[in-house]
């Protein structure tokens, strides 16, 4: 799969890619949801799941999600925060921050098995 990791904090976005990559996936990477929502636009077909963080400066998860779903309404998204799952995007699987690397195997087959826009429930 391919997948966008968007995550302002660059030691946490090299470890979610370095999982991923790990884990067989192609990943693609930005540091705030306004870059990630212009690689999704650029091309929404080539990104099967996106991982990212709620909470980032320039524009935050909550907005970016809501563009990538204006864009793709099916889109598969993983939410990941620090903070507790309650008021995650409805729709999307939540991973919680610190991470290992079964948490994000299991959150991005969550993810891609999820029918489109069907709230998952936390891990």
């Amino acid at each position: 799969m391919r997948i966008l990791v968007v995550e302002d904090d660059g030691a946490v976005r090299r470890v979610a890619s370095y999982m991923l990559a790990a884990l067989g996936h192609e990943v693609v990477t930005a540091s705030n949801g306004l870059e990630g929502v212009g690689i999704f636009r650029s091309d929404p077909q080539r990104i099967d799941v996106v991982v990212t963080d709620l909470r980032m400066p320039v524009m935050d998860g909550y907005e970016a999600i809501r563009c990538i779903r204006d864009v793709s309404p099916n889109a598969r998204i993983v939410s990941m925060s620090g903070c507790s799952p309650e008021g995650r995007p409805s729709g999307t699987v939540f991973l919680p921050k610190p991470f290992t690397l079964e948490m994000v195997r299991d959150c991005v087959d969550r993810a891609s098995r999820a029918r489109p826009c069907a709230p998952t429930m936390a891990a």
